[in-house]
């Protein structure tokens, strides 16, 4: 890392920040909603309930309808900088004009070199036609990449194939190996000289100002071994075409679950509106349950990688001993679980007792 401001201010930084902060709000305004349903529902504090209920569901409302907004944004940054994972959020095996977003769905596991048509890779599935290209692409007729031509290629799209993405990686590898080599036998000009190579650009797009360098696909290197299987570059798309569905599917449950609660509240009926009470007792868990598929979608998505592009997931294990990672690993469990039951224990306690002097 030679530039931390660069890393704070990048478009997918941003996007994401925002993402995870106004979720966070959504969570909090559910939290606030079902408790202040709770208690109307039980005939207690009844006057603090109205009122933490009105501003729950104007907050909530704000925030969750931010939380989709800015949610396409990042979909959009993800399907230009990890497209394998996009298409695995959508069971795309095979690259599409007016891709469709697939509303609900039972995917297969499937190998993308072997898909010869997106059919294959569903049991059943329900489309939104041409909203992947529009969510993407911001083109309903956009060519949006498969996972088959993210690894075979598609040279109409002018998308490499893995194999050829390998190739240039290795020699970025091979071109940091000459440079530390130089560095280490104090050689300047071959450090240089390594170091332009290093950084050649590749390819560029003059409309758009991008230029790719031999340095951005140096992780690529890692896969240049011929016996490696190239469904690997990819994640497993079940899990994360589930998880990105639930998450999306609870966002928008939220945005109406505020809508109905504010509506209510505005026509004086809220009180007397059990319905609404019951759906946003209910909703409590599931801003956790949402906010967990998304770090899924966000964790399991971007397989193999660490860094995308740049640092696969298996060469970033830690050379610390198996046994001292193991223990760390259960002393950080063993401490979150006590400090679960702890924080559970007091929310519970104070739900239970209510507000100390409301009015």
């Amino acid at each position: 890392m030679t530039n931390f401001w660069a890393l704070i201010t990048q478009p997918v930084a941003q996007v994401k920040f925002l993402h995870v902060v106004s979720a966070g709000y959504t969570l909090a305004s559910i939290f606030v909603l079902g408790i202040s349903s709770l208690y109307l529902l039980k005939g207690k504090h009844v006057e603090f309930a109205k009122k933490s209920a009105t501003v729950a569901a104007a907050f909530g409302l704000i925030s969750s309808i931010f939380v989709a907004v800015i949610g396409d944004e990042h979909a959009y940054e993800v399907a230009n900088t990890q497209p394998t994972k996009i298409a695995s959020a959508e069971g795309l095996y095979v690259g599409e004009k007016g891709a469709p977003i697939v509303a609900f769905g039972i995917p297969k596991n499937l190998k993308a070199t072997e898909v010869t048509s997106n059919e294959e890779g569903f049991a059943f599935k329900i489309e939104l036609p041409k909203m992947l290209s529009l969510l993407g692409k911001r083109n309903p007729n956009a060519f949006v990449p498969g996972l088959k031509d993210l690894v075979n290629g598609n040279e109409e799209y002018g998308i490499w194939p893995l194999s050829k993405l390998a190739a240039v990686g290795k020699e970025a590898k091979d071109d940091l190996l000459k440079y530390h080599e130089a560095k280490k036998a104090g050689d300047t000009a071959a450090m240089e000289a390594a170091k332009a190579d290093f950084y050649k650009v590749i390819w560029e797009d003059p409309k758009n100002g991008i230029k790719l360098t031999k340095a951005d696909l140096i992780g690529y290197g890692y896969f240049a071994n011929p016996n490696i299987d190239p469904n690997l570059i990819y994640p497993p798309v079940p899990p994360v075409f589930y998880a990105f569905h639930i998450m999306v599917g609870l966002g928008f449950w939220f945005i109406l679950l505020f809508l109905l609660a504010y509506v209510s509240i505005l026509k004086g009926t809220f009180v007397q509106n059990k319905l609404v009470q019951r759906l946003a007792v209910i909703s409590v868990p599931l801003p956790w349950i949402a906010t967990s598929f998304g770090w899924m979608t966000a964790e399991i998505g971007r397989q193999p990688w660490t860094v995308f592009g740049v640092l696969p997931t298996a060469e970033s294990v830690t050379p610390i001993a198996l046994q001292n990672v193991q223990a760390t690993f259960f002393m950080f469990l063993t401490a979150f679980v006590i400090l679960g039951i702890a924080e559970l224990k007091i929310l519970f306690t104070v739900v239970k007792n209510g507000p100390k002097g409301a009015h």
